[in-house]
């Protein structure tokens, strides 16, 4: 009876251990679960929108700059661009935005123009932008991207491509000589993880 009831206190101690793990979980990342029951809420008007070749000219007249903003998604957010290449530096800019990886390609210029963003952070952590791209996995080929450059010219870009990788694999930065027009975002995945990295690749729609 005591082997039993031993028995019993520890499968106890480890179901209320998972439970409160698990509300913890929930808790840490209540802005994400928050945003995916909105998506699925309003997923059947979002999945109707216009995606239309809205091929934006260059010449158009000028908005925000330095925007980042997919529609289908409601994704919207400031494009922080930064000097050095720098995990500090890195988590600091996160705060204000998604951020433009140094020395890749310019928005709406040749290259790969490469921006990064949060899909989750913990509750506590300081900024507005720490899920702005908690959504980017949600998103399909042929949806549009559109950027503002430093000047507010209108740039749309076509995604053509989706992919899941490890941290390591750093060839996603590549393709800066290519004659191409190319926009690659990236954010952390799975949801409350580093393991890897959700990437998505588009190319500008030229007139």
């Amino acid at each position: 009876m005591a082997v039993e009831s031993k028995n019993l206190s520890w499968l106890k101690r480890l179901i209320i251990g998972v439970v409160s793990a698990g509300a913890l979980f929930v808790l840490v990342t209540a802005p994400y679960w928050k945003t995916q029951v909105n998506y699925l809420l309003q997923k059947n008007a979002v999945d109707k929108s216009d995606t239309a070749d809205t091929k934006i000219p260059e010449t158009q007249q000028k908005t925000a700059p330095d925007r980042i903003i997919i529609e289908r998604l409601k994704i919207e957010a400031p494009i922080i661009y930064v000097a050095e290449e720098n995990e500090e530096v890195f988590q600091k800019a996160l705060q204000d935005g998604a951020v433009h990886y140094p020395r890749t390609a310019e928005v709406g210029q040749r290259g790969n123009a490469y921006i990064f963003g949060h899909s989750s952070d913990y509750i506590w952590s300081s900024g507005n932008y720490k899920n702005v791209f908690e959504l980017l996995p949600k998103i399909n080929i042929g949806d549009e991207i559109t950027v503002t450059d430093h000047d507010g010219r209108k740039f749309a870009y076509r995604v053509f491509e989706t992919k899941v990788v490890k941290p390591s694999e750093v060839g996603v930065l590549n393709d800066q000589l290519t004659p191409r027009k190319l926009l690659t975002l990236q954010t952390s995945y799975p949801l409350g993880t580093a393991l890897r990295r959700f990437i998505v690749v588009a190319e500008l729609i030229e007139k």
